[in-house]
């Protein structure tokens, strides 16, 4: 079976590898689970900081939580 990439599986891919949920991991970041869940869904942009912030609480580089709102 082909593993599927961090990438594929996009920025619920790396929360939910850590975090039971959406809300477990905006509780972490002390935001909303709607301001969370509007930012990986594309709904709402990130600023550089809640980048940051992201990526921080999952403990991975900037730059691949940054890439995940370039396209």
């Amino acid at each position: 079976m082909e593993e599927i990439s961090e990438m594929d599986r996009g920025l619920n891919g790396l929360i939910y590898g850590q975090f039971k949920s959406q809300r477990v991991f905006a509780d972490k970041l002390g935001w909303s689970h709607q301001k969370l869940n509007k930012i990986v869904n594309k709904v709402q942009e990130p600023t550089i900081p809640e980048v940051q912030e992201i990526a921080d609480g999952l403990g991975v580089p900037f730059i691949l939580v940054a890439k995940f709102f370039m396209t």
